[in-house]
């Protein structure tokens, strides 16, 4: 490895170069990355001394310190990560770090670990944010399914207190299980995001934001995002079934309505409609422009990709 610079910075100084030789960002990060964990040339008579917290035997992160975190978090609350995961983390943190988002999550949840403990974990390290799970949910390798009966997930996130009325944003990434219902509009197979991906998230950002989306294939996934820019402009964006991103819906003269009460994973807080929906990843934060809501669905796709939610 290059102890002498970290892998965040060494992506930073590398990547663009990759990128304008025609690669992908995933397949340029994934190249960048590889080469950085390549074995060093060993020296025949490399000094060595036993204790040495310097010396390569000492062990030790090695990755960026958040993602060491997060993945440390996760394995501390008994969840189960592999070399592949553990890669995986280490690209979405630093492709989120150049790409200026990550300071942008006030929480994230990558739901990696296989079990209730770990996917509840905020991937900022924040844990007055971590997720408190209400009923039968079911945890797995690829995140939790609600049940579309009793099953919700508390952010702790009151959008009054946390977030701003003119700055803000949500995404979700999804499988449907084809448990039926949770749509953004109380049909249809889309899950509920943040009370609903559609009406809370209108009465926070306007009415009809979510409107342009169009239907949500039975058994599909999706990704979504509803962004506040400022505080007369939000727009919707959405890849539904694998189709490509692309804005869905924009409203000018937003409403600055900022709901009082924490916002929920897979139920309507105030209708008590519930999810049926295998969830993926989830992000809640600041304000970001178009093209970054279009790294975020880039970033957190090539994540999901390589940790096998296909």
């Amino acid at each position: 490895k290059k102890p002498y610079e970290s892998l965040s910075k060494y992506l930073e100084r590398t990547l663009p170069g990759e990128m304008e030789a025609g690669k992908s960002r995933g397949k340029a990060t994934a190249d960048i990355m590889f080469e950085y964990n390549k074995e060093p040339d060993r020296e025949m008579f490399l000094p060595f001394i036993w204790g040495d917290a310097g010396s390569p035997a000492s062990g030790g992160g090695g990755g960026d310190p958040d993602a060491d975190a997060y993945l440390a978090a996760v394995t501390t609350a008994g969840g189960t990560t592999d070399a592949t995961i553990d890669a995986a983390v280490q690209t979405l943190f630093v492709d989120l770090k150049i790409a200026g988002l990550y300071s942008k999550l006030v929480s994230f949840y990558p739901l990696i670990g296989g079990i209730a403990t770990s996917n509840r974990i905020n991937g900022n390290s924040n844990t007055s944010y971590d997720l408190s799970l209400f009923g039968g949910w079911v945890h797995n390798t690829d995140g939790m399914i609600s049940n579309r009966t009793n099953t919700y997930a508390d952010t702790q996130i009151i959008p009054a207190t946390t977030l701003s009325a003119t700055d803000n944003h949500t995404s979700v990434l999804y499988q449907d299980t084809g448990a039926g219902g949770g749509g953004y509009d109380g049909s249809g197979p889309a899950p509920y995001l943040i009370h609903s991906a559609k009406r809370a998230l209108e009465a926070f950002n306007g009415s009809a934001i979510m409107s342009g989306l169009g239907s949500i294939p039975n058994f599909g996934k999706a990704f979504l995002v509803n962004v506040k820019e400022n505080n007369t402009s939000a727009f919707a964006g959405a890849n539904l079934n694998g189709a490509g991103y692309s804005i869905k819906s924009t409203k000018t003269n937003a409403a600055t309505t900022v709901p009082t009460s924490s916002w929920t994973i897979g139920k309507i807080n105030t209708v008590g409609f519930f999810s049926g929906a295998q969830y993926w990843f989830v992000t809640i934060g600041n304000g970001m422009s178009q093209p970054e809501a279009l790294d975020l669905h880039d970033i957190i796709n090539a994540f999901a990709t390589a940790v096998g939610r296909t």
